[in-house]
């Protein structure tokens, strides 16, 4: 939408205020070429980091073993984080800090209306491009202030800071745009009164200036027809290619629809394959949840992703250097377009969240158990106990699930998932799961049945299922930093 309106009927502002419908080059291939090479660029640099430097921008309190009695003394967020939160620091105040964190973010929002220099860009701005380097050299001191500690003189430091911030964007933007106008003003009135004294002696340069203008009046009218037949153009372009692309979203859709009426019923899948780029198929109301969720998104993305593609491709193909349109309106900055494509993922995002939080909060929700089971974590295997039923010793019926090693598996057996004792859980029925660990933080999870919570030292977290289905099923235990690898475990569900 941008480059349509950018190349039909907007066209690039510049700090000249002038057209600047001579001496233009076409969107493709240069400009194509030259952001290909500014992606380019920051891959590079992005795959340095990755593969030579990946903990240079990390924290190193992130490698210390966990301790439930002790925390961390300094717990940073990631490092393009650090600015706001070393403005959420530096407000005592809890809810205050907060809200200054976010509006730190929002306040660039008020920059159109705060901004009202008549030029929009800084190349003939000096005052605002010092202003704007201050204002950088700041955010890149928030960004080491939100590392250090809570302690005197980074608090004063950031205080400091956060109040620069804030005043860039309410106060120096302003005065520096209302300044910059009044020396253009008075530069603007020393020109008319040094013309009007040399009247006589450019008059025959006068005639040649209107000569201009009339001619720049043509090329202005036929760089409009020049737009309205690109966008008319485009047009056909689109009801050319409509029925491609809806046949295209039609066989989509019946894919969908083949998948999960002949395909998922018939073959399930509860262990992870090799290969494997889907879920494994759902045993409980929270993973047929997520599924459905998950499927919903992913058409819609689709969606947009062809959509997108398409336009893009289009666009490459029509603003070639061979018919590259030319824009007569030089001002407009089409608002009203700006604002449709800001809402408009705003939306979608919104539309997302409901459903995603409903999920969330149905998931968390544990129902009147009819049972319950605690899953402690070791460093080497799990151990569970049925806290309701007693064995005949009178005691608490507990054992330990071991990983089955690979020359101990039986025909069939699946490896690195198989272990000798499983846990037994009945169908149909809400199990409450009570999950600690004896040493280091574990992960148990199950993706059939859509379990994935932590095990803390000291701690009791829990979470409910209930399944509906009569199967085996295995899990992934994950691991902390400290241990060198996982161990899996393994649940049957009876009738």
């Amino acid at each position: 939408m941008h480059l349509i309106v950018l190349h039909d009927s907007a066209g690039s502002g510049n700090p000249l205020g002038i057209s600047g419908n001579y001496d233009r080059l076409p969107f493709a291939p240069y400009f194509i070429f030259k952001d290909l090479i500014t992606i380019f660029v920051l891959i590079l640099v992005l795959s340095l980091f990755v593969f030579f430097m990946p903990n240079l921008l990390g924290d190193s309190e992130n490698y210390v073993m966990a301790n439930p009695m002790q925390t961390p003394p300094a717990i940073v967020p990631e490092w393009y984080l650090l600015p706001f939160y070393a403005i959420l620091r530096s407000i005592p105040n809890k809810l205050l800090g907060v809200i200054a964190m976010f509006s730190a973010i929002l306040i660039l929002l008020i920059m159109p209306f705060v901004d009202m220099s008549r030029s929009r860009g800084t190349q003939f701005k000096p005052l605002t491009k010092a202003a704007f380097f201050i204002f950088v050299g700041n955010f890149l001191i928030l960004m080491e202030l939100g590392a250090k500690h809570v302690e005197s003189p980074f608090i004063e430091f950031g205080q400091i800071s956060t109040v620069i911030y804030f005043a860039h964007f309410l106060i120096i933007v302003p005065l520096i745009s209302l300044l910059e106008n009044t020396l253009i003003e008075i530069a603007n009135e020393k020109g008319v009164m040094y013309h009007t004294e040399h009247t006589t002696a450019h008059s025959a340069l006068g005639h040649m200036d209107n000569y201009s203008d009339n001619k720049k009046g043509v090329r202005s009218s036929s760089a409009s027809v020049t737009g309205d037949l690109t966008g008319v153009k485009l047009e056909e372009n689109f009801k050319k290619n409509q029925p491609n692309v809806m046949w295209f979203f039609l066989l989509f859709v019946l894919f969908l629809y083949l998948k999960n009426t002949f395909i998922a019923p018939h073959s399930y899948c509860d262990a992870p394959r090799p290969w494997g780029i889907y879920f494994q198929d759902s045993a409980t109301p929270q993973m047929e949840g997520i599924v459905e969720l998950h499927d919903n998104i992913l058409f819609y993305l689709v969606i947009i992703l062809f959509g997108v593609g398409w336009l893009l491709v289009s666009i490459a193909r029509s603003y070639t250097y061979t018919e590259a349109p030319i824009s007569y309106k030089h001002v407009s900055h089409g608002t009203l377009v700006e604002l449709v494509w800001t809402i408009t993922p705003a939306l979608i995002l919104i539309l997302i969240a409901f459903p995603s939080f409903k999920l969330l909060y149905l998931m968390d929700e544990v129902s009147d158990p009819a049972m319950a089971v605690l899953a402690e974590g070791h460093q080497w295997y799990w151990s569970y106990q049925y806290p309701d039923f007693l064995n005949s010793d009178n005691e608490f019926v507990e054992f330990d699930s071991y990983l089955v090693p690979e020359s101990d598996l039986e025909d069939g057996a699946l490896r690195m998932l198989e272990v000798d004792n499983r846990l037994i859980i009945p169908e149909l029925t809400h199990v409450r799961f009570i999950f600690t660990s004896a040493d280091v933080i574990h992960s148990f999870a199950c993706p059939s049945l859509g379990i994935k919570c932590d095990a803390y030292p000291g701690r009791l977290n829990q979470s409910s299922v209930m399944i509906n289905r009569d199967a085996t099923f295995y899990g992934l235990r994950g691991r902390s930093l400290s241990e060198p690898r996982a161990i899996n475990h393994q649940i049957a569900g009876s009738p």
